[in-house]
């Protein structure tokens, strides 16, 4: 629904301007102004719609959590995942989960799957364009490691905010905290 309600505002849009210009004849004027219009308005309802139902499954994945880590104080956060092979062109994220970070490890709890890796088998975070940065609306924090002698990287993209330029800008927030707990694994100079 996320992206099919931006679509269904794109398309009647794009034609009433491609029929303007067809009966005008002009490529300049009225319907030119109405397929810009048409961009803005499907760029803003995927800013707002793009996270649909977003907030029913983090309140009800967070009581799921509350039952698997009772007692958890630790810092979480609410995101979509993907790992490296996840290809869709309709949604990047290929589980929604909550992102925890313990003193040992980093966990993803998600609808689908579980994963936890130790703080010693990451050795970067850095960002990672998705198909939502080619709108500048969203971007992947990428925790990339070595596990078993083979390299790995999990995408994640905050999911905190009901709109994606609110996830992007939380996204920094994020980058620098996973950054910091990261670091304090590291012998002080």
């Amino acid at each position: 629904m996320g992206n099919l309600i931006p679509t269904l505002v794109w398309i009647p849009l794009m034609a009433a301007g491609a029929i303007v210009m067809y009966r005008s004849g002009q490529i300049i004027g009225k319907g030119l102004l109405v397929l810009g219009l048409a961009q803005v308005a499907a760029w803003l309802t995927l800013n707002w719609t793009g996270l649909f139902d977003n907030r029913r499954m983090r309140k009800a994945l967070g009581k799921e959590l509350a039952v698997l880590k009772p007692g958890f104080r630790g810092f979480s956060a609410f995101v979509g995942f993907a790992s490296p092979r996840h290809t869709s062109m309709l949604d990047p994220h290929e589980d929604v989960g909550y992102l925890l970070l313990t003193p040992e490890a980093i966990e993803f709890i998600g609808d689908a799957r579980t994963i936890v890796v130790k703080r010693s088998q990451i050795f970067g975070v850095r960002f990672k364009a998705n198909i939502h940065s080619v709108l500048g609306l969203g971007r992947w924090i990428s925790i990339e490691g070595r596990m078993e002698g083979k390299p790995f990287e999990m995408l994640f993209e905050p999911r905190d905010r009901d709109t994606l330029i609110g996830n992007l800008l939380l996204g920094k927030t994020l980058k620098i905290r996973i950054d910091n707990w990261l670091k304090r694994n590291e012998p002080r100079a």
